[in-house]
């Protein structure tokens, strides 16, 4: 997506702008229905708080605080054979309605990255 500036919201005054997602183009695919719109943006005709000038050095919030020894997985989904009419999921490279493929201790830590 093309980033739009505030100074490019100005020829939108009074009017709403649709962000919409679109079907990938072949040959990937997608099962899932589709999820066509996104977000509305409705942008006004006068300025009551302006914003910042530019973009700050830092942002409010912070990471998550994960305690102690992490253990990091990487889980990835993927859709297999998607076109065929006999296509399946996997995680991680097994198939999805197998058996269970994580098991974390209790007590553990662990920061799960999933990979789409």
């Amino acid at each position: 997506m093309q980033f739009i500036d505030r100074l490019h919201f100005s020829r939108f005054a009074g009017r709403s702008i649709v962000l919409k997602n679109h079907r990938p183009p072949r040959p990937v695919a997608n099962p899932a229905p589709s999820l066509e719109p996104v977000m509305q943006i409705r942008v006004g005709t006068t300025v009551n708080h302006p914003g910042p000038a530019s973009v700050p050095a830092t942002l409010p919030g912070r990471r998550a605080d994960l305690h102690g020894s992490v253990t990091t997985r990487y889980i990835t989904l993927n859709e297999v054979d998607a076109e065929e009419p006999d296509w399946f999921l996997d995680l991680s490279a097994a198939h999805f309605a197998e058996s269970v493929t994580e098991t974390p201790k209790v007590g553990t830590v662990e920061d799960w990255v999933y990979i789409n």
